[in-house]
Order: structure tokens, then sequence, then C-alpha cells
């Protein structure tokens, strides 16, 4: 893929994600749902079950915004590696990445090798916690 149309397909990304975490709404919005749900004498006649349901998808939309957060950052990085002229290459090791990795996912910041290794070592700190 060359760097012209990488960087096209990044920023329409990049425009989509901006757009659907807008339409999430605003942080303060979400913090105020979970501070009017938790203390709210408004709430005393709420069935338990919905107040489960309302932690539920509060929970939900913050586990989305994260995720969306996490790709935002990750295009961001690949842009501005376009910029500095170090589109495409592993942030370990500094090999080129392969094109086929970078058609399938433009923002990828690992060759492959460095991707399994950054993988298992996410899977080990979730199963068993940070060192």
């Amino acid at each position: 893929m060359d760097i012209t149309q990488a960087r096209a397909r990044l920023e329409r990304e990049r425009d989509r994600l901006v757009a659907l975490r807008q339409s999430q709404g605003e942080d303060a919005a979400l913090d105020q749902e979970q501070a009017d749900s938790s203390g709210s004498l408004a709430d005393y006649d709420q069935h338990p079950g919905d107040q489960g349901t309302e932690t539920f998808e509060r929970t939900k939309d913050l586990a989305v915004r994260e995720q969306i957060d996490a790709r935002l950052a990750d295009i961001d990085a690949a842009l501005d590696k376009i910029e500095a002229g170090t589109y495409g290459q592993c942030e370990i090791c500094g090999r080129v990445i392969d094109p086929a990795r970078l058609e399938a996912r433009p923002s990828v910041r690992y060759c492959y090798e460095h991707q399994q290794q950054s993988d298992d070592a996410a899977e080990q700190e979730r199963l068993f916690g940070p060192d």
C-alpha cells in the first residue's frame, strides 16, 4: 500500500471513530449518570434488576469508548509515522511490516512476531495481573 492510500484510509477511519465517539456523548454525561443512579432516592423504588441493567449498559459504553480511544491512538501514531517517514516499520525491531498486514490494518504498530509477543503479554497480564 502506498503512503497516500494509507493516509487516506487512516484519515477516513479516524473521522469515522471520532464521529462514533461523539455520538456516545461526553464523559461528563456518563459520569453524571453513574452518580445519579448510584445514590439517588428516586431510585429507591427501582427494581434491582433494572439497576443491574443500567450498570451493565454503562460499563459496556465505557468499554466501547476505551476501544475507540485505543484505536484512535493507533491511528494518530500511524499518521505521525507517515509524517516522520517511519510508517510501515515495527516499533520494536524496526523491520518492515509485511505489506499485506498493513493493507489489512493500516494502523498496525508491530511486525507479526512482535504483535504475537505483545498479545501474549497482554493475555498474561489479564489472567494474572501486572508483574
